[in-house]
C-alpha cells in the first residue's frame, strides 16, 4: 500500500519508547498487535 512519508515521521518524531506508545495532542496512544493486522491484512495465529 502506498505510505505517507509525513504521517510516518510524525509517529516517528512522537513515539516514547518509556511507555511504548504515541503521545498525540488528543492523547496518549497505544498500537497493538492486532491493530497491525488489520492495517496490513496480515493474519495473526498464536502467541
Amino acid at each position: 500500500p502506498p505510505l505517507n512519508a509525513a504521517a510516518i515521521t510524525t509517529l516517528i518524531d512522537r513515539w516514547r519508547p518509556e511507555t511504548h506508545s504515541f503521545h498525540l495532542r488528543t492523547g496518549e496512544m497505544t498500537v497493538t498487535l492486532q491493530d497491525i493486522a488489520m492495517i496490513t491484512g496480515l493474519h495473526i495465529e498464536g502467541n
